[in-house]
C-alpha cells in the first residue's frame, strides 16, 4: 500500500465511522473515555463537559491518543496527537456544523457554557490491516503509518516503530 492509498483507507474508514476510544494522562493516572466525534480529513471534533474527566485531565496534558475499530483486530485506526478546546466563533460554527450530523439536538448546547468542543489534530496515524501470518509474524498483519508534519507514509510488515 503507498502512501495516497493509505490516506484514502483512513479517510474512508473514520469517514464511516463516529465512536472510538480516547486515551489520556493527568497526575501520572492514565484514564480510557469513549467518545463520539466526526472527521474533517483527518482532525477528529467530539463535544464534552467543562466537568468530564476528559476535559480536565486535557487542560493539562493536550497529548491523546485514540483507538477507532469495530471491536476487531482485523482493522483498525490508531491517532497520536493534540485535543485542543475549540474557542474561536468560526472553528465553533465549523465544529457545530460537523457534530450535527451525530447529535441533531447541539444547537441547544451552543450556549451551555459548560459545553466544550474538541478538535483532535493527528500527529501520526497508525493503520493495522489483517491478522498476522508466517511473512509479517509479530501481533498483526500490515502497519501503516502517517506522519503529518510531512505527510510521509512508512509500511511496515509487523515491525514496531521506534
Amino acid at each position: 500500500m503507498d502512501n495516497e492509498e493509505a490516506k484514502l483507507t483512513i479517510r474512508e474508514y473514520i469517514a464511516e465511522r463516529n465512536t472510538g476510544s480516547i486515551a489520556l494522562c493527568h497526575d501520572g493516572i492514565p484514564h480510557i473515555a469513549r467518545i463520539n466525534f466526526v472527521a474533517d480529513e483527518f482532525d477528529l471534533y467530539f463535544v464534552t463537559s467543562r466537568r468530564s474527566a476528559k476535559f480536565k485531565a486535557l487542560e493539562v496534558n493536550s497529548k491523546v491518543a485514540l483507538t477507532i475499530d469495530d471491536n476487531s483486530i482485523k482493522q483498525f485506526i490508531q491517532y497520536y496527537g493534540s485535543a485542543l478546546s475549540v474557542l474561536d466563533n468560526k472553528g465553533k460554527k465549523h465544529a457545530i456544523k460537523l457534530l450535527s450530523q451525530i447529535y441533531p439536538y447541539i444547537k441547544y448546547w451552543v450556549t451551555d457554557p459548560d459545553v466544550c468542543f474538541i478538535k483532535i489534530v493527528p500527529s501520526k496515524i497508525r493503520l493495522t490491516r489483517g491478522l498476522p501470518t508466517k511473512k509479517t509474524g509479530g501481533d498483526f498483519g500490515d502497519i501503516f503509518y502517517l506522519h503529518f508534519s510531512s505527510y510521509q507514509q512508512q509500511s511496515h510488515s509487523g515491525e514496531k516503530e521506534d
